[in-house]
């Protein structure tokens, strides 16, 4: 039976048509992937980023910690979720985002995840990621948080009794606080308002004081040194990595149990 049409019985144009589809396909593909991406927004993308930037190279460091059935997926999806609640708190703020500070921010993730380590661990690099959003209030307008207040070229912007103030750089011990950033320099603020150097080893931690760095504050309400990786412990400032997994310090602090596992703590 002929079918009827000027191209039914042109084998050359039927084979031509196949072919055509073959090649339109994965281009289809490609642009509908390309298209979804490019409708993210800045934000969306930066959750995305910097939550593969942590689970890309976190597995051999869940090994560390002796802690299997890692998946990279799920690891992602975690973080993003994780992430996207700062996000939407700072946006709900009204801060504004930058975009510059957010790729820093993932680039040097990536870089201390490789090493097992968090970008706490680094920091000038806690400090650019702390700059990926930018408060809405300046020095000396009403705030509720910290995240309310814009920094600048002075030092961070921080919520003082309800007003934003800017802690500046360079404090030494008896600057004032928070006119100067105790913590920027090794400090700690007391309740006389000034910077002191951090506690030592052996002497009372009582309230809200910190302790020298390898340090924290025991159960006895004094300062005592970290704990070394392996050793027992009910709480993550008692280690020396940041991390108490299991009853134990763990060898990194990035590396923890849900992120590792998808089981909870």
């Amino acid at each position: 039976m002929r079918t009827n049409g000027p191209f039914a019985n042109d084998s050359f144009y039927l084979l031509g048509m196949r072919r055509l589809v073959l090649l339109l396909v994965p281009l289809v593909i490609i642009a509908s992937c390309k298209s979804d991406d490019d409708e993210k927004s800045p934000e969306d993308r930066y959750v995305a980023d910097l939550a593969r930037a942590i689970c890309v190279s976190l597995e051999p460091c869940c090994t560390q910690n002796e802690l299997s059935g890692f998946d990279q997926g799920r690891c992602e999806l975690g973080a993003a979720g994780f992430i996207a609640k700062g996000v939407d708190g700072a946006k709900a703020r009204g801060a504004t985002f930058d975009q510059a500070a957010a790729n820093a921010c993932i680039e040097g993730t990536s870089r201390q995840a490789k090493a097992c380590k968090t970008s706490g661990d680094d920091k000038e690099l806690s400090a650019t990621c702390g700059r990926v959003f930018v408060g809405p209030k300046k020095a000396g307008e009403a705030c509720s948080s910290d995240g309310d207040c814009a920094s600048s070229a002075e030092g961070r912007g921080v919520c003082s009794k309800n007003v934003c103030v800017i802690a500046k750089r360079g404090a030494v011990d008896g600057s004032e606080c928070p006119a100067f950033d105790c913590a920027a320099s090794d400090l700690q603020c007391l309740l006389d308002n000034k910077c002191h150097p951090l506690t030592a080893i052996g002497a009372d931690c009582p309230g809200f004081t910190k302790c020298v760095n390898g340090a924290y504050c025991d159960a006895s309400g004094k300062c005592a040194a970290t704990l070394a990786p392996g050793s027992a412990c009910t709480k993550n400032e008692e280690c020396s990595t940041g991390a108490c997994i299991r009853g134990k310090c763990g060898q990194n602090a990035l590396a923890t149990v849900t992120p590792c596992t998808g089981q909870s703590q």
